[in-house]
């Protein structure tokens, strides 16, 4: 009989043995099932290379986060995420606009992929200089001009005095001209003075009231001078050149003009 309640007593444990094995089994099992994920990433490129400083990604919530390009190559990453929809903005340099925010969706494990592209906002800046018969100038911060594919115009002024009194230099390199002149098309050497277009003018305002006295290349009927664009870039928008030319007498309102100016070591470089 003992030996009858032993053998039962062996089953029994070895049963029990069993059966706890196979509930730690199935213990370590569950434990070692990652739980779901709950954030995801955002990912993206600012182009052009340099245009934005940070990326600001903002929550429903007002909650955000500011992350910096890459400067050498311009990607951004927003990593731990946690799922809902964001709006995406950059901070751009000097030169380029301010960008509308970009709606995006972040979900459970996944990538978002959100490029940021930004555009120039029209403005002239740079620097430009010269010299009317041997005497510097320099321009100030304020440049009108034109400039596309098929048309470069640039004029730079100098700053005024207290009266209003300033020196402007316009270079207009215009598409569509009249042989012999030179049809603007980006780098290259544009003669002046031997059709109407292209030409140089100089600007000499007296007052803040517009009175000036004013010469040109536009008439002289031969060569008189030179504008040489060394850069042109359009997907980046920058620009730079040098110039000199010699230009005659068209409005003489203080009545004392030179009949000729020379404009010499003329240089320019833009963004645009």
């Amino acid at each position: 009989m003992l030996t009858f309640f032993s053998s039962c007593l062996r089953t029994v444990g070895a049963l029990f043995g069993l059966v706890l094995a196979l509930l730690l089994s199935s213990c370590s099992t569950k434990e070692s099932v990652p739980p779901a994920p709950t954030t995801g990433k955002v990912q993206g490129v600012v182009t052009p290379l340099g245009a934005a400083t940070s990326l600001t990604l903002t929550a429903a919530d007002g909650t955000y986060n500011t992350v910096a390009p890459n400067a050498t190559t311009g990607a951004f990453e927003f990593a731990a995420v946690p799922i809902g929809t964001y709006s995406l903005t950059a901070a751009p340099i000097t030169g380029y606009s301010p960008t509308t925010p970009i709606v995006l969706m972040v979900q459970a494990g996944q990538t978002t992929t959100a490029g940021m592209q930004l555009v120039r906002d029209g403005r002239i800046r740079g620097t430009m200089s010269w010299e009317q018969d041997g005497v510097p100038q320099q321009a100030g911060a304020l440049f009108y001009g034109q400039i596309y594919d098929s048309f470069f115009s640039l004029e730079g002024s100098t700053v005024a005095a207290p009266n209003g009194a300033h020196q402007a230099v316009s270079l207009v390199l215009p598409h569509l001209v009249r042989a012999p002149g030179t049809a603007f098309q980006g780098v290259g050497n544009y003669t002046l003075g031997v059709a109407e277009y292209p030409f140089a003018m100089v600007s000499n305002y007296l007052d803040r009231f517009g009175t000036m006295d004013r010469h040109a290349t536009s008439y002289a009927n031969q060569p008189v001078g030179t504008v040489h664009i060394t850069r042109f870039d359009l997907t980046n928008r920058t620009a730079a050149g040098t110039f000199e030319f010699v230009a005659d007498l068209t409005t003489n309102t203080s009545g004392t003009a030179a009949a000729k100016v020379r404009i010499t070591n003329g240089r320019f470089d833009i963004t645009f």
